[in-house]
C-alpha cells in the first residue's frame, strides 16, 4: 500500500493560512473592534460591547479555500438584556462596519459580515448575557437563542491530541466539503464529526 503521508502534509500546508493573511486578518479585526468601540460610544452608550474570537480561527481548523478566501469570528458580547430586538442589534453592529471596506457588509442570519474582497471575511456574531442566564445569540427576525461558543472551544481543545492530528484531519474534510460544494456539511459539523469518529 502507498504512502501518502507526504501528499497529506503538503495539502495542509495548501489549505493552511499562512502568516501575512492571517496578520492582515487580526490588523482588520482590530481595526473593525476599534470602529465598533466608538459608534456604540457614541450612539448607544449604554451598550459596551466586549469581544471574543471564537469558531474555527480560535480552534486552528480555519482553511484557505479554492478561491483563497478564509474567515474569523469576532464574537461580539453585551453584558445586559438588550431592550431592542436581535435584528434591531445586528443591525447596529452593521451601521458600525459600514464604510470599512469597499464592499457592503451582509446582515446575514446569525452574524454581520464584513468583505474583504478576494482575501478574507470577518463575522461577528452577536449575544448578550445576564448574571445566571446562558449566553445568548442574536438570530435575525428570530430573536435570541441559546449559544456558548466558548463552550465549543472548550470541548474541542480537551479532544485534541498532541501530533495535532485531529485538527489536522478536520482541516481536511472541510476542504473535501469546500472542493464538493453543493449542500455539503458546515466546519462544525465536520468537527464534530472528526471527534467522534476519533472516540
Amino acid at each position: 500500500m502507498a504512502n501518502c503521508h507526504s501528499l497529506f502534509q503538503d495539502f495542509h500546508e495548501d489549505i493552511s493560512i499562512g502568516k501575512s493573511k492571517k496578520d492582515r486578518m487580526m490588523n482588520s479585526k482590530n481595526g473593525l473592534r476599534k470602529r465598533i468601540r466608538k459608534w456604540f460610544k457614541d450612539n448607544h452608550p449604554d451598550y459596551e460591547p466586549k469581544f471574543y474570537i471564537q469558531g474555527s480561527y480560535k480552534m486552528k481548523t480555519g482553511i484557505r479555500t479554492k478561491d483563497d478566501i478564509c474567515d474569523l469570528d469576532d464574537g461580539i458580547y453585551f453584558f445586559r438584556e438588550p431592550d431592542v430586538t436581535a435584528t434591531t442589534l445586528q443591525t447596529w453592529v452593521w451601521n458600525a462596519v459600514d464604510g470599512y471596506t469597499s464592499t457592503t457588509p451582509e446582515h446575514r442570519k446569525k452574524c454581520i459580515r464584513s468583505i474583504f474582497s478576494g482575501d478574507y471575511e470577518i463575522d461577528h456574531p452577536i449575544y448578550y448575557k445576564v448574571d445566571g442566564q446562558n449566553y445568548r445569540l442574536a438570530v435575525k427576525n428570530n430573536g435570541f437563542e441559546d449559544s456558548d461558543p466558548k463552550e465549543m472551544v472548550d470541548w474541542f481543545n480537551k479532544q485534541k491530541d498532541v501530533d495535532g492530528k485531529l485538527i489536522r484531519h478536520v482541516k481536511y474534510l472541510k476542504a473535501w466539503c469546500d472542493n464538493k460544494r453543493n449542500k455539503m456539511p458546515n466546519g462544525l459539523a465536520m468537527t464534530n464529526s472528526c471527534v467522534e469518529c476519533k472516540n
